[in-house]
């Protein structure tokens, strides 16, 4: 019996870390994460919404959101792509852990100066 070849497209890869975002809006924290600044937060979803757009539509769209490009459509989507990524990664704030302090102590005033920075 011949194996089933799976196609590359199908495939994912696997990094090994935990997904877990720390919440940064209260439209996460009632469930409404789609009720963002473009409509999604899923990349896929977004491009397939540029890709209906006509130049006119790409351009308002543009405008609405800070960028001014009167270059070719495929420029416009570029920047608005750009711009959409760096704001989900806003969003999806990876929630950080404490550094182990491998049971060293700390002086009072040395523990005082590292906690300036936070």
């Amino acid at each position: 019996m011949p194996k089933k070849s799976k196609k590359l497209e199908s495939l994912k890869q696997a990094h090994g870390k935990v997904e877990s975002y720390a919440i940064t809006s209260l439209d996460q924290v009632w469930g409404a994460a789609d009720n963002t600044r473009f409509g999604t937060t899923d990349e896929v979803e977004f491009e397939a919404r540029l890709k209906e757009m006509t130049r006119a539509d790409l351009e308002n769209f543009a405008r609405k959101h800070g960028s001014i490009i009167v270059e070719s459509s495929e420029r416009i989507r570029a920047e608005l792509m750009k711009v959409f990524r760096n704001y989900v990664s806003l969003l999806k704030k990876p929630v950080s852990k404490p550094l182990p302090t491998n049971g060293t102590k700390i002086s009072p005033e040395a523990q005082r100066i590292l906690n300036e920075g936070r």
